[in-house]
């Protein structure tokens, strides 16, 4: 990271030890930004495992049971498998993670929204922040194969009433019918209904994303 800052500062000592670019500095070009991402590591994954507790298999296993991915069953509501409950708040969702790789992981939000939006594969057009109710809601208007997709991300309380899920609907078709997307996704449940659009609801095509299977 520093090599790439002192790259965009146009330093020679982050492109060339042989020409001293700084003469060629020019400030109104200069400068820039760039996006850079820590990938999950094998032991962040293991750190991140979370077992439903089985009585009866720790006390005939033990110590042993302590091992992890020892079943499938016991670990599939781990965040790092995608907890489908915790999507209902998706700009909260938490990974431990340990960016020294020494000590004790620390728990950190994880960019859900844009990790879905790498994983299906769609070029952003427009993005938009806005508060209903004072519901946080991101939209995001994106393209793929010449089809137009709306991603609607919000937190979904478990609390919400049928009113609350009407004013959400009514929110949401304005961004519909403003962008007249091909296909919609969005989180947790809605009672959006599908006219000249598909709907898709995230979660399940989250995780069959996550591992590698395709979605059509």
């Amino acid at each position: 990271m520093p090599r790439m800052k002192k790259v965009l500062f146009y330093d020679k000592s982050g492109i060339s030890k042989e020409e001293d670019v700084k003469e060629k500095y020019n400030e109104k070009t200069a400068g820039g930004f760039f996006k850079y991402q820590i990938i999950e590591q094998y032991e962040d994954t293991l750190d991140n495992i979370e077992f439903t507790e089985n009585e009866q298999a720790r006390l005939l296993f033990k110590d042993d049971y302590l091992i992890k991915y020892y079943t499938h069953i016991e670990t599939q509501n781990s965040p790092f498998l995608l907890n489908i409950e915790q999507l209902r708040f998706p700009f909260n969702y938490k990974l431990k993670f340990n960016p020294y790789e020494v000590g004790s992981p620390i728990e950190t939000v994880i960019d859900i929204p844009e990790t879905f939006n790498y994983l299906l594969g769609v070029k952003i057009k427009k993005l938009v922040f806005e508060k209903s109710n004072d519901n946080p809601y991101f939209l995001i208007l994106a393209e793929k194969d010449n089809l137009t997709y709306l991603i609607v991300w919000r937190n979904v309380p478990e609390s919400w009433s049928k009113n609350h899920f009407y004013e959400d609907r009514s929110f949401i078709e304005k961004f519909i019918k403003k962008w007249k997307p091909d296909s919609v996704y969005i989180n947790s449940p809605s009672t959006l209904i599908p006219d000249e659009f598909n709907l898709n609801y995230i979660e399940p095509i989250f995780k069959k994303l996550m591992i590698g299977e395709n979605h059509a």
